[in-house]
């Protein structure tokens, strides 16, 4: 039996990475599969921008650091017009927290997937699904952080970093208590990476069934991407239990 992506059109990918040599060797890398139509690279967040509303690709890869800016900073907009997978050396999980919470549908560190790989992460994102490799396991979004100010004419003010604010918007949000066991099911299974059509061959289940289950635990959780429902799951989960 072949696999299942064989049936599905090829995809066209843009690679977003300020390293010239990583950038063009993945675009080569990419340009060798026959589940690739195109691939398009800069080095310019705002041109990768402009890529996407453009609707000239379904799946972007996103480093996070990149020269003079971060990758972090344009997932709002990317993600309104293609999946995006971080791909990246940046492995913290400030980092990480950050990327899902704005809506991306993975985080792979170089050197945890070969081509090959990486051309089936990007299949599962843009299918919905959720893809994580060469992260610290297991891995649970980071605890919020204060810092106070040090000469800056605002002593006693407290400023939130980044993973505060993310922290906070989760905050009202759904917990694991309310969802039904097979809600639960379905949540981890999306947290492990899983397509519908991959949930619901687990389940044995129609896909039409598992999209069901997905947009309840999203309205459970007060939710409205993957990412920010796995973020949301793995925070408060364990603390459910």
């Amino acid at each position: 039996m072949g696999s299942e992506h064989t049936q599905e059109r090829p995809i066209s990918v843009l690679v977003v990475d300020d390293n010239a040599i990583i950038r063009l060797g993945v675009r080569a890398a990419l340009e060798n599969s026959e589940e690739i139509a195109s691939v398009l690279d800069t080095p310019n967040l705002a041109e990768a921008v402009e890529i996407v509303r453009r609707g000239e690709t379904d799946a972007v890869l996103l480093d996070v650091r990149l020269a003079g800016s971060n990758g972090l900073d344009a997932l709002p907009d990317l993600v309104e017009h293609a999946s995006v997978l971080m791909l990246t050396h940046t492995d913290d999980p400030g980092s990480l927290g950050t990327a899902m919470a704005r809506g991306a549908s993975g985080y792979v560190v170089h050197g945890a997937l070969g081509p090959r790989g990486i051309v089936a992460a990007l299949r599962t994102c843009v299918a919905g699904g959720t893809v994580f490799a060469g992260l610290p396991v297991p891995w649970t979004p980071p605890e919020p952080r204060t810092v106070t100010p040090r000469a800056t004419g605002t002593e006693g003010v407290t400023q939130q970093t980044e993973e505060s604010r993310t922290a906070r918007r989760t905050e009202g949000r759904g917990t694991p208590r309310r969802l039904t066991g097979r809600e639960r099911e379905v949540i981890e299974a999306i947290a492990q990476g899983l397509t519908n059509r991959e949930i619901a061959r687990r389940l044995f289940v129609t896909e039409k069934t598992v999209k069901n289950y997905v947009n309840n635990v999203f309205g459970k959780l007060g939710v409205s991407s993957r990412g920010e429902a796995i973020v949301c799951w793995l925070a408060t989960r364990d603390s459910a239990a």
